[in-house]
């Protein structure tokens, strides 16, 4: 029985890979551009409340007057940043209706100043989002904007910035006008779209040690069933719910090289640096897929593992089917 319903599935799957599909227009000659967003007087950490850090003496003084609110004030907040570990990333080349492309920036600086403090000083950072761009080319030497996405620091919490040396992403707007993907000839003009955002850097300690590129934290995006007609029902208010969306995931900032500065008596002074970093992005796009083609998306790794021998043995002729 399990031998006839594996048989049946990759029948179904070479039916399915013969279907034409619909290409998006121009998709192999299309680009993508990173464009950074950087403000250097956007986090305003002198404006946080005092931080006290209490021994254990003065925390059972403060808990046995009852007065636990001291505590949360001067804290900080005592807020737990807990998310969902949700990772849902479509696999590569598990359908035919599948595309993805990479972009990025490197060389970028997170900070407008050196720092005299220690490597996570966050004063001066000036690192505040990105825009991703995907765009084709036109008549004319014009081109079109396929896709734009607008991805902002989260700066609701600036004590996690300052106490943990993380960071978190939220999207600021999404607009998706022409897929990558080959969308299927029938059926909901849909996409499913996966971001990943990968922060990285290369810096050395106080100690000469060498790290080289680093990974600091990674981004996740995941849209399931996106629209991507203007006209089709629930576009507008689909794309609007996605403003102000947390990313999953978070980054830690960048650590600063160690190294020397000129001081104001013309002496070199010990001194730490701008902070140089890498964004690497990632993007996978899957049009909305037929029953089989979930099955197989959904159910690959088991199918092969389970069944290896038995797909040898179908794709290979036999020795005494052969006539050579």
């Amino acid at each position: 029985m399990r031998s006839y319903l594996l048989l049946l599935l990759i029948g179904l799957l070479l039916f399915a890979s013969c279907r034409p599909a619909r290409e998006s227009r121009s998709a192999n000659r299309d680009r993508t551009e990173l464009l950074m967003e950087e403000d250097p007087y956007k986090l305003d950490f002198a404006a946080l409340k005092e931080q006290k850090i209490y021994s254990f003496e003065e925390r059972a003084a403060i808990l046995k007057d009852g007065n636990r609110g001291l505590l949360t004030a001067m804290s900080g907040g005592l807020i737990s940043l807990a998310t969902n570990a949700v990772k849902k990333m479509i696999k590569k080349d598990r359908s035919r209706y599948t595309a993805e492309y990479i972009t990025g920036q490197k060389d970028l600086v997170f900070y407008d100043q050196l720092s005299t403090q220690h490597p996570f000083d966050p004063v001066g950072m000036k690192f505040n989002g990105f825009t991703l761009l995907r765009l084709l080319p036109q008549q004319q030497e014009q081109e079109d904007t396929a896709m734009i996405a607008a991805f902002e620091l989260d700066d609701t919490n600036l004590y996690e910035i300052l106490n943990n040396n993380t960071f978190r992403l939220k999207l600021n707007s999404l607009e998706l006008n022409i897929p990558k993907a080959k969308l299927e000839k029938k059926g909901p003009r849909t996409l499913n779209m996966d971001i990943e955002i990968t922060f990285s850097t290369s810096y050395v300690n106080e100690q000469g040690m060498l790290f080289d590129d680093v990974t600091l934290g990674k981004f996740y995006l995941f849209l399931r069933n996106a629209p991507v007609d203007k006209d089709s029902p629930g576009y507008a208010d689909y794309y609007r719910r996605l403003k102000g969306k947390q990313l999953e995931g978070r980054s830690f900032i960048v650590p600063r090289s160690f190294g020397s500065y000129i001081k104001p008596d013309g002496t070199v002074g010990r001194s730490f640096s701008q902070g140089t970093y890498s964004i690497a992005v990632h993007v996978k796009e899957a049009s909305r897929n037929s029953f089989v083609m979930k099955m197989l998306m959904n159910n690959s790794d088991k199918l092969l593992e389970t069944a290896g021998s038995k797909l040898k043995k179908i794709m290979s002729p036999s020795p005494q089917g052969s006539r050579n």
